[in-house]
């Protein structure tokens, strides 16, 4: 009688230790669903901005501005260099 209780406590203790274990993997995952809710929210705003951007490039006709501002050329290539590793993100 005395084993099955050791073994009870045994079981008991496994049962604890994974308990304790499942409820931090919980916690962790709910972490980590708030956290990409948060990036979407994020990734949204700055697709709407990028959008923003995008639409006064095409007003501001940079191939012709490109030709006659040589000075625009450096930040416009750190726009498009910026954008590409966005992209990669």
């Amino acid at each position: 009688m005395a084993q099955s209780w050791e073994q009870l406590g045994e079981i008991a203790s496994v049962a604890q230790f994974t308990g304790v274990d499942a409820v931090k993997l919980i916690g962790m995952i709910v972490t980590a669903a708030n956290t990409a809710r948060m990036h979407k929210k994020n990734c949204r705003q700055f697709a709407q901005h990028l959008k923003l951007i995008g639409n006064l490039l095409q007003q501001l006709k940079i191939s012709e501005i490109k030709k006659t501002c040589p000075e625009i050329l450096e930040p416009l290539e750190g726009l498009e260099d910026a954008l590409r590793r966005s992209y990669v993100l």
